[in-house]
């Protein structure tokens, strides 16, 4: 009988250790270990499968453990829950590195759990973020890049009183945010705008640089500053140059034929160059200057030398037009030789003269002065129909003997 019961116990005592062995909960964990490289402005999110491989319920709780630098950049979703048995769940553990500071970090994360064998199980994460923002400036080569930023590269005519704009491109090679914190110069004239701005890594942005000419005309040079947080160049320096010149005398033409000239002296003198706008538009037949060349804009054909500020053209429209001429503006007393016989001749100076006055400095050999519409001044016979010269006009003039005029303006 002894014998029997110290059987049954041991029997009992068994059935009792496989009955608790086959209701206990095991945990299991996929990954263990998270290695990542990400950048500054990265959110990644990571899938940390839980499962029950036991026969009872699964208890966990998520605790995060930060081991290196900062804290914070990791959170569980959900950070705790239960599962039956054979059951599974996915946590999702996000990773949210932005505008931390290059280096390495570790975190764990420890998985609480009422496994009996496996209490504790630990999941690593390790990721590094190196690098820093490079700040990488270009322009058109044809506008003084590398060297300068040339609005009289950038713009044919560049005029006093007018506003003219440079785009500059501004790029991130670096692997962290660029910030650009201030664009200036020490010359109101330039203004770069925006003059702030962020650009991740592997971005760019345009910047537009404006020149505002001022009314007088005169070189200036300056330099724009961009400011940064790039550690090798957080003062970014442009040299900044150009050149203005007078505005361009607008001249007026009228269908048929007009007698023209021009006080400023032309950047370009090429007359099918100078008349190139017209001709592309169809308004212009011809121009003829004083010694009977001319320029065939239909023909392609031209043999007046070119544009000389002290002579005076005809001009034939098919139609009304403009004629925009820029240049370096002409002394009003600047002279003009005139041989015997006729000249056609500029007009200069910004007043409006009656004709006695303003050939008064060559009234001794002048026989006679006319205007693009045949009314004339002739000194001999005390007669003048003439209007006031008038910048734009132009003038044939007949002299007795070769004289250089100075217009006479009081």
């Amino acid at each position: 009988m002894k014998k029997l019961s110290i059987i049954t116990g041991a029997l009992v005592v068994l059935l009792i250790q496989v009955g608790t062995l086959q209701s206990q909960p095991r945990i299991s964990v996929e990954p263990l270990r998270i290695v990542t490289d990400l950048f500054c402005w990265d959110i990644a999110v990571y899938a940390i499968n839980i499962s029950n491989e036991g026969n009872a319920r699964l208890d966990f709780r998520i605790e995060t453990v930060y081991l290196v630098q900062a804290e914070g950049w990791v959170s569980i979703d959900p950070n705790e829950g239960q599962l039956q048995p054979d059951d599974e769940m996915d946590v999702d553990c996000t990773i949210n590195v932005w505008d931390l500071d290059p280096g390495s970090y570790e975190a764990e994360l420890h998985i609480h759990n009422n496994d009996p064998d496996n209490g504790n199980v630990v999941v690593s994460i390790f990721w590094e973020i190196g690098g820093v923002p490079d700040i990488v400036i270009v322009w058109e080569e044809d506008f003084g890049y590398p060297d300068e930023l040339n609005w009289n590269l950038a713009y044919e005519n560049l005029l006093a009183g007018n506003s003219y704009e440079i785009i500059i491109e501004i790029s991130n090679n670096g692997m962290r945010d660029l910030e650009i914190d201030g664009i200036f110069c020490e010359l109101e004239c330039f203004v770069g705008e925006p003059s702030q701005l962020l650009l991740r890594p592997d971005e760019s942005e345009e910047i537009v640089v404006t020149l505002s000419a001022p009314d007088d005309p005169g070189e200036f040079e300056a330099t724009l500053v961009i400011l940064s947080n790039d550690p090798d160049e957080d003062v970014f320096h442009i040299r900044l140059r150009a050149e203005s010149v007078s505005p361009s005398i607008e001249l007026n033409l009228n269908p048929g034929w007009n007698l023209i000239s021009s006080p400023v002296d032309p950047e370009e003198r090429d007359i099918p160059t100078l008349f190139a706008e017209l001709t592309e538009e169809g308004s212009l037949n011809m121009v003829k200057d004083g010694a009977g060349r001319f320029y065939l804009p239909e023909f392609n054909y031209n043999n007046i030398p070119f544009w000389n500020y002290r002579e005076a053209y005809l001009v034939k429209m098919a139609e009304g037009d403009t004629l925009n001429i820029f240049g370096e503006p002409v002394d009003p007393d600047a002279p003009i030789p005139l041989e015997n016989g006729w000249n056609f001749v500029a007009y200069f100076p910004e007043e409006e003269v009656e004709a006695p006055v303003a050939f008064g400095n060559i009234e001794q050999v002048l026989l006679i002065g006319k205007d693009g519409r045949g009314r004339f001044y002739a000194p001999v016979w005390d007669y003048n129909n003439m209007p006031q010269l008038r910048r734009g006009s132009g003038y044939k003039v007949y002299v007795e003997e070769g004289v250089v005029l100075r217009w006479n303006v009081p």
